[in-house]
């Protein structure tokens, strides 16, 4: 019988593919192997371990290893002054990816920065991080518009 193992997108299979066994004998070990920034998932077949020896062959089998891509929690909050960023909070994001924010002042208030540990570019009331390589922080910061200091300066 002939034992064919694939590797889907993210990885390889060390070990000899394809393997010829006789009825009933076993083959020998193969492994998934993850690319960097991936990990291995699963088998077709449902077997959980990466690496495997198939035994008491009875039959051909063709079985792939499946990957994932590696995802990494990126958090955004707000530190001080008034307004939002959206999306707020946790959000997964795959490995070599960037995600974009948007930056709502409340009335009165202005975007003063954007920090955390994500880095990016800030372009107006958007804001995107850098490419995602583990997981980071994004933090707006409001403060007062000059028309609301100098308006708060006369009343």
């Amino acid at each position: 019988f002939t034992l064919t193992y694939t590797a889907s997108t993210g990885g390889t299979i060390s070990g000899t593919t394809p393997q010829t066994v006789d009825c009933g004998s076993n083959g020998t070990q193969v492994t998934a192997v993850p690319d960097p920034n991936y990990h291995f998932v699963d088998w077709s077949d449902g077997v959980l371990t990466a690496s495997r020896t198939d035994t008491n062959i009875t039959t051909d089998l063709s079985i792939t290893a499946n990957f994932e891509i590696d995802t990494y929690t990126v958090t955004s909050s707000v530190g001080t002054g008034s307004g939002s960023i959206s999306p707020l909070g946790d959000q997964q994001v795959a490995h070599g990816q960037t995600t974009q924010f948007t930056l709502t002042p409340d009335g009165g208030y202005q975007v003063a920065s954007v920090g955390g540990t994500c880095g990016g570019l800030r372009n107006g009331s958007s804001y995107t991080t850098n490419a995602i390589t583990g997981p980071c922080t994004a933090v707006v910061n409001f403060v007062l518009s000059q028309e609301e200091i100098f308006k708060d300066g006369f009343e």
